[in-house]
């Protein structure tokens, strides 16, 4: 019998997100063992190893209790609420909160100037007890210090307004994917290849089923070999292990002038990347290490001109200026999604202005009145918050304007391309909002206010908007209407939100902070103070260099859309100019080369029908990296050893 979204499923789906969602806080806020963040990646280890265990539990029911088995859709439900609860609380997010809050306090030198600008943050943002903060930082013996009604009751307004915060957040970007849902999904026929391993899973719901295909077999225990070698490697230093985590190979490489000038170039072979960027198409990943490659030409060629220093790095203030180009990307690619999205904006507006109901409406996560109103609530509430705190209406329509316009863009992309991971460092809201404005736009509480919000704008690693439409373009594979996971997502964003507030502050109150800086979540916070005194110290006015900059990129990613429009078979994408732009493709460039190379060569001479026969391995390689990772975070966590991850040590 065919079932839908199940009581069962939203309950188990609850309980594994509250138990996925702490170990993750813990092993990424206080153990940083594992060499990366799982949130990091757009598809979180944990969950596809969640529904690996899944499948070996309805494999034994089927021999047992067959009514018992899990179906394709409750599957499907366990899998959008653990991710979404995961992303909620990941690395780039909610763990940043708290150390963005408080990190001053007791990080900050006597002669800082983090610690004048301190007294201007608003007193419901954080508890008004000294004692209280320093007892954040320095732990107790109390496994459950937080809960005593001392340190608990004075942190629950705090925590009810950020919790609140984030939950707006989320609930707009849940409103604007139901408004964009039929457009990119139905019409321009986006596919979330992202999805395409948990579907296969949810769909043969046993391991029997689902590794009876010899490349799967292969591309899965390969994979496990090398990194189960890997976790001996980091215990027993003699025998050899190999390294698959990031490497700046440039200083390796080139060591004059002018290639100098094109360094850092790093390098990664994480096996999840290097599964999902065989995904990519082949236009996006062809454009994605051409421009890549161009970038950093020109980066050596501005070197020789003199334009750059040899050892700039990815310096903004240096040609090719990366923030801006990246800011200015993101902002052309804004405008060509909206541009081929109009007829259907235009559609939705007047639904939801006359009340009418458009054909098909019924169908959608939430009916189009309702989404258009409640993102704009949401907005508009968003702001008010802001000016509230003290920053001036202009400065707060400005902040969210860009942040959800780069939200909006990476979703549409996150649609499209099975993007390993996200990070766009060059992008942050704040300061793509100060390149603009210039910082002497700001006064000392406005930028003290704007560094607090650094914890959900620094890289946008994690944002739940992708996810979120992911949910409903999954829901469709396995035959539901995207209306009945909607609630299903809401209840993911509180989950996410409460246990991932409650396990940061247990943690904290229980053993402190780790370290002032990176890798652990304090390091956010040091940036963001930094960056914040940095504008009240010295104050710029706007540069015409970085708007020039800005608006150049925009061009570029017009023109390319216009070509791509006007011309059939145009090579370059515009996707692969702004992610090339950002700063996750400085990781992941040679694995994109590589897989768009076999791609291309098994489509030359196989054909779709061999690239269709040739995903299982690379399902195989994702499902491996996944599975060890778990495991051997279990291990570790349990037995306390202080080990690198699969990985191995990053080395930069």
């Amino acid at each position: 019998m065919k079932r839908g979204v199940t009581v069962r499923s939203v309950l188990l789906g609850i309980v594994l997100s509250v138990v996925h969602t702490a170990w993750i806080v813990y092993q990424e806020s206080l153990i940083l063992r594992l060499g990366m963040s799982f949130t990091s990646f757009m598809l979180v280890h944990g969950v596809i190893a969640i529904l690996f265990v899944l499948m070996l539990v309805n494999s034994l029911l089927k021999r047992t209790v067959r009514k018992w088995m899990l179906t394709s859709t409750e599957m499907m439900v366990i899998f959008c609420m653990t991710t979404l609860s995961a992303i909620i609380s990941g690395g780039d997010l909610l763990q940043n909160l708290l150390p963005n809050l408080l990190w001053p306090y007791y990080y900050a030198g006597p002669t800082d100037l983090a610690r004048k600008l301190f007294a201007y943050v608003p007193h419901w943002f954080i508890p008004q007890n000294p004692l209280l903060i320093k007892e954040f930082f320095t732990g107790s013996h109390d496994m459950w210090r937080f809960f005593k009604p001392d340190v608990f009751w004075p942190w629950f307004k705090p925590l009810c307004f950020w919790g609140g915060f984030l939950f707006l957040l989320g609930f707009t970007m849940l409103c604007l994917s139901s408004i964009l849902r039929r457009q990119w999904v139905d019409q321009e026929k986006l596919t979330f290849p992202i999805i395409e391993l948990p579907l296969t899973m949810a769909k043969s719901q046993t391991l029997g089923e689902m590794f009876r295909n010899p490349l799967l077999l292969i591309g899965f225990f390969g994979t496990a070999a090398v990194l189960s070698l890997n976790c001996l490697s980091a215990v027993y230093p003699s025998i050899p292990g190999l390294n698959l985590n990031i490497i700046n190979m440039g200083r390796l490489w080139f060591t004059t002038s002018p290639l100098s000038g094109m360094n850092p170039i790093f390098v990664a072979w994480w096996p999840i990347a290097i599964g999902l960027c065989y995904l990519i198409p082949l236009d996006v990943s062809f454009s994605c290490w051409f421009f890549y490659v161009a970038i950093r030409l020109s980066m050596a060629f501005a070197c020789a001109q003199g334009w750059r220093d040899p050892w700039a790095g990815l310096s903004s203030t240096q040609f090719p200026w990366f923030r801006d180009i990246t800011s200015g990307a993101w902002l052309g690619m804004f405008i060509t999604v909206m541009w081929s999205a109009r007829g259907h904006l235009s559609h939705v507006w007047r639904a939801a202005m006359t009340n009418e109901k458009m054909p098909g409406e019924d169908k959608e996560p939430m009916s189009y009145r309702f989404a258009v109103f409640g993102a704009i609530i949401g907005f508009v509430t968003l702001v008010l918050a802001t000016v509230f705190a003290g920053v001036r209406v202009h400065i707060a329509l400005l902040f969210f304007t860009i942040y959800f316009l780069a939200i909006v863009v990476m979703t549409r992309i996150y649609a499209q391309v099975a993007v390993p991971i996200f990070e766009l460092a060059h992008l942050n809201t704040t300061v793509a909002m100060t390149g603009i404005t210039g910082t002497a736009a700001l006064s000392p509480k406005e930028a003290t206010v704007l560094g607090h919000f650094h914890w959900f704008n620094r890289t946008y690693r994690q944002h739940p908007m992708g996810h979120e439409m992911e949910s409903f373009a999954f829901a469709e594979k396995v035959g539901r209407p995207p209306r009945s996971m909607t609630w299903v997502v809401a209840a993911a964003l509180v989950t996410g939100i409460v246990v991932g507030l409650l396990t940061t502050m247990q943690m904290y109150y229980r053993y402190g902070s780790p370290m002032g800086g990176f890798p652990s979540p304090m390091g956010a916070g040091r940036e963001a103070w930094s960056m914040a005194s940095q504008w009240a110290t010295n104050p710029q006015p706007p540069q015409p260099t970085v708007i020039s900059a800005m608006l150049g990129s925009a061009a570029i990613v017009l023109l390319l859309a216009f070509a791509r429009n006007t011309w059939f078979g145009f090579p370059l994408h515009p996707i692969g100019y702004a992610f090339a732009s950002s700063y996750a493709m400085e990781y992941i460039w040679l694995v994109v080369l590589l897989t768009w190379f076999i791609k291309s060569m098994v489509v030359r001479y196989g054909g779709l029908k061999l690239y269709r026969r040739s995903l299982p391995f690379f399902f195989g390689i994702i499902l491996a990296d996944c599975v060890v990772q778990l495991v051997w975070g279990i291990i570790t966590g349990a037995l306390h050893m202080n080990t690198a991850g699969p990985y191995l040590d990053a080395r930069w």
